[in-house]
């Protein structure tokens, strides 16, 4: 593994962004949505960006990039179409200990941008260590495939309902047989079809979890058969194939030292 995979919390966060084109428009919404403070350093705007600095959303220093524009940056991202400018912001950068993303150029790169699949608050982030952008799109464009429109929206019910079961289920395993059965089941399948008028879909939006499926989850030794769902009904599964339980040991692991958050 030539990178570590991480994810950034960059809220109210200083990032730079040096270039003033489309690519850097682009960089620049990204970290919007990530909820960073963007400071943008280029003599010349691509008008949507004039947009966002008439509208406050973003930092405009007019001019060509100095070293000292990087202070108190917790990220930089070189975006410009000259070489010689993009280097001189990822020295600068690695100077300061920041870690800088120059675009389309992994060697100068001390940290790469990985293509994304947003289902909010779940996100997957693919990357090739620099070797095939091509395949990291194709990988991604098969993801979005793959991956419910709604997912994000049963992320964040599960959320809301976690301290809940918690409490209703202290042990691990039968909290893990619950939450599989959950996301294989009717409530999912619900969720993902856009019918949160449903009193079960609501209870979870509401903070619960539903009455009748919290008592599934709490009967003692319950299990859930492939495909079987939590209605008793069978053949069905919410989420695809490879979703649902963990099986690879060092996740298994990982989600054993966070047992409480589960």
């Amino acid at each position: 593994m030539d990178y570590l995979p991480v994810f950034l919390d960059l809220r109210e966060r200083l990032t730079v962004v040096v270039g003033g084109g489309a690519v850097a428009l682009r960089k620049v919404e990204l970290l919007l949505r990530a909820g960073a403070r963007v400071r943008v350093v280029a003599p010349r705007l691509h008008p949507e960006l004039v947009l966002y600095r008439d509208a406050g959303r973003i930092e405009v220093r007019n001019l060509a990039f100095e070293a000292g524009q990087l202070e108190g940056a917790a990220l930089v991202i070189a975006a410009t179409d000259r070489m010689d400018v993009n280097h001189a912001v990822a020295a600068a950068g690695s100077a300061r200990g920041v870690f800088v993303n120059v675009v389309d150029d992994g060697t100068a790169s001390s940290c790469i941008m990985p293509a994304i699949v947003d289902r909010s608050p779940i996100i997957v982030a693919v990357g090739s260590s620099g070797q095939s952008p091509t395949l990291v799109r194709r990988v991604r464009t098969q993801l979005e495939a793959l991956l419910p429109a709604r997912l994000g929206d049963l992320a964040r019910m599960a959320g809301r309902a976690r301290a809940r079961v918690q409490q209703a289920l202290p042990e691990i395993e039968r909290r893990r047989r619950f939450w599989d059965q959950l996301f294989a089941g009717s409530i999912a399948s619900k969720v993902f079809a856009g019918n949160e008028a449903e009193e079960d879909v609501a209870d979870v939006r509401d903070g619960g979890i539903g009455e009748e499926a919290l008592d599934v989850g709490l009967r003692e030794g319950r299990e859930v058969a492939p495909g079987e769902r939590s209605d008793g009904d069978s053949g069905y599964e919410a989420l695809p194939d490879g979703l649902r339980a963990a099986e690879d040991p060092d996740e298994q692991a990982d989600e054993q030292c966070e047992a409480g958050r589960l």
